[in-house]
């Protein structure tokens, strides 16, 4: 009996989001939004989200996020940049995130973001993020391993390890 209240919960749910839910109508383009290449360096990893108007009516925004991808090295990328744009009107021009950009640490440790993805978050009206760090070491030759524990110590945690598939086409793991 419980099997069958269950199946047919799950079909009552199925037959209200099949009601429910309408296809939203849209257009796709494809736009070129920097077209900034010189042989150096170009923009990468463009990530971008939607933010919704304050009013109904008037135009909602977009917000990209991007890096400089330096062509000298694999895997070796700037600090973070945005662009927005305004309803259908024009993307802006690049703007740096001082507080996303590389810093030095000790020991000639240059850190920086990486894979960073913005989001809308309705709840607190702000555009968040989530990404990771990476860190270059004397220049960019070798990279080394991120590892966040917490303050307390602990045992017996469980570890996360974020790989990027960046394919090691330059340099040595082992560095």
């Amino acid at each position: 009996m419980t099997k069958f209240f269950s199946a047919a919960l799950v079909a009552l749910c199925f037959a209200t989001l099949a009601q429910a839910v309408e296809p939203l109508p849209y257009t796709h383009e494809l736009e070129v939004v920097l077209d900034d290449f010189d042989g150096d360096w170009c923009w990468f990893h463009p990530r971008a989200t939607a933010i919704p108007a304050a009013v109904v009516g008037e135009d909602s925004a977009a917000l990209m996020t991007l890096q400089k991808w330096f062509l000298s090295a694999s895997d070796y990328f700037s600090g973070l940049s945005t662009v927005t744009r305004e309803g259908g009107g024009a993307w802006s021009a690049p703007q740096e995130v001082p507080e996303l950009a590389w810093r030095d640490e000790a020991d000639g440790i240059t850190v920086g973001v990486c894979d960073f993805t913005p989001g809308w978050h309705p709840q607190t009206g702000r555009v968040l993020g989530i990404g990771h760090t990476v860190r270059y070491k004397d220049g960019h030759e070798r990279h080394v391993l991120d590892v966040y524990s917490p303050e307390n110590g602990g045992s017996g945690l469980p570890v996360i390890f974020w790989i990027h598939g960046g394919g090691w086409q330059a340099g040595d793991k082992s560095d």
